[in-house]
């Protein structure tokens, strides 16, 4: 089984391994991609009987006390870390214009200033 948990169902989240999935492993990352829409807050898979995680046992009574492990794990891990999730806007133009400057290569820079764009616009329009 493994859930993920994330402070804003709209951003990126932190995913724990509880079974036979080791995360994130590509049809994760896939699924959750600013491709698709906005997912639940939290959600919990058993992933040896719904690989494609296609039936959510967020609100199984019979799986509350796994969900609750798990939220713990994920509090642990933000306490240990420091990791509170994702940067704000504002931090994120920051640091992409800095990582422009710091970049040598003009094809390179010129790449990642267009990608940065791009995840600006998609942000905007709430992909």
């Amino acid at each position: 089984m493994w859930t993920k948990k994330s402070r804003s169902s709209r951003l990126p989240f932190v995913e724990t391994n509880f079974g036979n999935c080791f995360c994130p492993c590509s049809a994760h990352s896939r699924r959750n991609s600013s491709f698709f829409p906005t997912r639940p807050a939290e959600e919990l898979y058993l992933y040896g009987q719904d690989r494609w995680q296609t039936k959510s046992l967020f609100g199984d009574s019979k799986h509350a006390e796994t969900l609750k492990q798990h939220r713990a794990r994920l509090d642990r891990w933000i306490e240990a870390t420091g990791d509170h999730g994702p940067e704000t806007p504002e931090v994120y133009v920051l640091e992409t214009e800095d990582q422009v400057k710091s970049t040598q290569n003009k094809a390179s820079r010129e790449n990642y200033r267009k990608n940065a764009e791009l995840y600006n616009r998609w942000a905007r329009e709430g992909k």
